[in-house]
């Protein structure tokens, strides 16, 4: 398992070289070379690295603030409360994450700034329980301290391929509504659709994504 998922801008490559060397040098594993995933793989990768590791740090720059990737996956990381946010230029982060405590290390890596704030801040989130996964008469169960749910990608059974639209269009209005239900995690539409254009296993999706429930529908 990935202990940390390093969201950042390729721009900024050389200025974040500095800081995998610093979490590997505490021992912590750092998942952050994109150029090394090409091809059709990428996404599952991404997918796979993004979705066990137990901290999500993402670097804002005047880069990534641009960059739907990094949103997304920091939107990720703030579901899943393992978001680790850290800012290495004089900005504002983006809108949505300005709430969240973010380590200032402004002008890295030649200035440290709140340098042992951010790696406070990645060893609790290292050590905070996370989910498991037990083996029950019924089944593979995921067990979490907190309710959680995945909304699958509807399938459209008709012969229009136009109701295509409305299938999508229904399962992002499922999961906005549920995510207004006080103290229910529920998986982002950007992880969701990563399924589309499978067949998954629903156990093995929530054992994976360490959720309770898993809805489907058609």
């Amino acid at each position: 398992m990935t202990e940390i998922f390093l969201s950042y801008a390729s721009e900024d490559r050389v200025r974040i070289k500095p800081l995998v060397e610093l979490f590997e040098n505490q021992g912590w594993s750092v998942w952050w070379d994109r150029e090394l995933v090409v091809g059709p793989s990428f996404r599952e990768k991404l997918q796979e690295n993004l979705g066990s590791a137990k901290c999500v740090v993402v670097v804002w720059s005047q880069y990534p603030i641009k960059s739907n990737w990094c949103l997304d996956e920091a939107g990720e990381g703030l579901e899943r409360q393992c978001l680790v946010p850290l800012l290495i230029d004089d900005l504002r982060p983006p809108l949505g994450f300005r709430s969240s405590q973010t380590a200032l290390l402004i002008g890295w890596p030649q200035q440290h700034g709140e340098i042992d704030q951010l790696i406070a801040g990645v060893r609790e989130c290292l050590v905070a329980p996370v989910s498991t996964v037990n083996e029950s008469a019924t089944g593979t169960e995921t067990v979490s301290s907190q309710r959680s749910i995945v909304v699958l990608p509807f399938a459209n059974r008709s012969s229009d391929p136009d109701q295509e639209y409305f299938c999508d269009g229904l399962v992002e209005d499922i999961i906005a509504e549920l995510s207004h239900i006080p103290n229910l995690l529920v998986i982002s539409r950007n992880t969701t659709f990563l399924y589309k254009e499978s067949s998954p296993d629903v156990v093995e999706i929530a054992a994976y994504l360490g959720v309770n429930f898993v809805l489907q529908g058609s």
